[in-house]
């Protein structure tokens, strides 16, 4: 992950505070779970004790409990789809003239055309999104759509790490690297390094939305043939479509020395992170994954397959932490790794609690996208 021009934009952004811009608005799809929900939680904590305030607008009507996870800022509800487009489009531009700038994660026409005639300063996040899927047209739409935004709207292009940006690109998205800011999106950093029960269990921990990309399903799998002299935990929190697909998986686990447990929706991550030996990230092609700094600032090792995308580069094999082959057999062997050598988990733990992590913390990336918004003013 090639974040050197990030970090000196970081550096250099908390040298100056924000001149022109004072109140920003995070559009997003939804905040069940997910980068982009930790994210904006972060920032929002640190509303109280900055000069900048930064808000929420979720454009679809979300029934989740988001107000009481977010404190500190002002959560905005579009409501749409509601069989009014124009109406929400007119509730937007009314609440968007409140704004110095506007900070996209999701890129609705509904907030997007509205930007167009109005040019509020605006950043437009590219977390990777999926633009292949689809009847061919459709991603044709997808990729035009969002290859035309910035220059309509002005706006500069934010990329969580280098994989992300040429993720995009091979994703027939082409926005130029002159238009683009590459930084880490970071989270609250409070770091915590709790040693490992030595009790013969071993913890295991995954969390984010229950969908197939994160493929759940192989670490519950992988565990049906454990026959190791130690007991597993594991704890998913999260929810989503997989779930009952994941629930029959783990009903068909035989093993008294496994245990799967389904926490749901987790508020209190950092009381989950903390209770874990080990963190399995078995997703594949993320942008980046604010999962995996989360648990590192908590001291927990982190597993993850060798394609797993920009977090790669953060994990050093047996050192604080996996890179496994993909698939089941890269866990199962994992597993056997770990009952062989319990003693790796700690080792790692100290090792993480030496590693530098100030280059995700949500101070520097807050300046930093306030910087930007400012020369966009």
């Amino acid at each position: 992950m090639d974040n050197s021009a990030g970090s000196s934009l970081l550096i250099e952004a908390t040298r100056r505070p924000p001149v022109g811009v004072r109140r920003l608005l995070h559009v997003c799809g939804n905040m069940r779970g997910g980068g982009i929900r930790s994210f904006v939680v972060s920032v929002a904590a640190l509303n109280e004790a900055c000069d900048t305030v930064h808000d929420v607008l979720l454009i679809y009507d979300d029934k989740g409990d988001v107000d009481g996870g977010v404190v500190g800022c002002t959560v905005h509800r579009l409501g749409y789809p509601d069989g009014e487009m124009l109406g929400s489009m007119r509730r937007f531009a009314a609440l968007a003239q409140g704004y110095d700038a506007v900070l996209i994660h999701a890129a609705h026409p509904v907030v997007v055309l509205p930007l167009i005639r109005r040019r509020i300063p605006c950043l437009l996040f590219q977390h990777g999104m999926a633009v292949s899927s689809g009847p061919w047209p459709v991603r044709l739409l997808k990729r035009c759509w969002y290859t035309a935004l910035p220059p309509l709207l002005g706006a500069r292009v934010v990329c969580s790490t280098a994989y992300a940006f040429e993720k995009m690109r091979a994703l027939g998205i082409r926005i130029p690297r002159s238009r683009v800011d590459i930084f880490p999106f970071g989270i609250r950093m409070e770091r915590q390094a709790p040693p490992v029960a030595v009790d013969g269990v071993i913890r295991i921990g995954m969390a984010g939305n229950l969908v197939s990309q994160k493929r759940q399903d192989l670490v519950v799998e992988s565990l049906q043939a454990y026959a190791g002299t130690h007991r597993i935990h594991l704890a998913i929190a999260g929810q989503g479509p997989e779930q009952a697909h994941l629930e029959a998986l783990a009903a068909r686990i035989e093993s008294d020395r496994v245990r799967v447990e389904f926490a749901g929706y987790v508020t209190d991550m950092e009381a989950f992170y903390d209770g874990l030996d080990l963190f399995v990230f078995p997703s594949r092609g993320e942008s980046f994954g604010l999962v995996v700094v989360e648990a590192m600032s908590r001291g927990v090792p982190v597993a993850v397959f060798e394609d797993v995308g920009g977090c790669l580069s953060l994990i050093e094999d047996r050192v604080n932490g996996f890179v496994m082959a993909p698939g089941v057999e890269g866990l199962a062997a994992l597993w056997r790794q770990l009952d062989r050598h319990p003693a790796l988990l700690e080792a790692q733990k100290q090792h993480i609690a030496q590693m530098d992590l100030d280059a995700y913390d949500i101070r520097r990336t807050r300046h930093a996208l306030e910087e930007l918004a400012n020369t966009l003013a």
